[in-house]
């Protein structure tokens, strides 16, 4: 069940603690991933369990969309934009129905993120707010970059905690 609350959480307001915000709970997120399949195979006691398969959507495929996103993007731009001549190699990558199972999810689930987005503002009657969800894939790629960070920070810095002033509103 849904729960009907507001939370009263601030929003990081500043550019940069946004950045070290995401990198720090994406990395969260990487080492929880890996945390549970150093042993696969006691993780992976039963397949038939549905929280395997929901850990691996929440937890795994959550953060590998965010590293890829920024490459379906460019293979995106790339075969409207040079259609003629790229297209087929692009299209060659990806079985017909999965190519078009992705075009079909590009269009219905970016056009279904804005009006949510935009529903929520209109229900909260924050009608200044709706022109901003077309940002949405501007926030997209900034939490691509975020990920990335948070990937380089596994490795290189693997006990660092990127820590973020709050209170910038008051």
């Amino acid at each position: 069940k849904v729960l009907d609350s507001v939370t009263m959480e601030e929003a990081n307001s500043d550019f940069i603690g946004w950045f070290k915000q995401r990198s720090r709970w994406i990395k969260g997120y990487i080492q929880t991933y890996l945390v549970h399949m150093r042993r696969p195979h006691e993780f992976i006691t039963d397949w038939s369990n549905p929280h395997l398969l929901t850990f691996q959507i929440v937890v795994g495929f959550k953060v590998l969309s965010m590293w890829i996103n920024p490459l379906l993007w460019l293979l995106t731009i790339t075969y409207f934009t040079f259609r003629t001549t790229a297209g087929p190699f692009i299209e060659s990558l990806y079985f017909t129905p999965i190519f078009y199972m992705g075009v079909g999810s590009l269009v219905i689930g970016n056009f279904l993120y804005f009006y949510y987005y935009m529903i929520g503002a209109a229900k909260r009657e924050q009608w200044e707010l709706v022109k901003y969800a077309f940002m949405v894939p501007v926030y997209w790629l900034m939490m691509s970059y975020a990920s990335w960070m948070a990937l380089h920070q596994i490795f290189f810095k693997p006990h660092y905690w990127e820590k973020t002033t709050h209170g910038l509103h008051l």
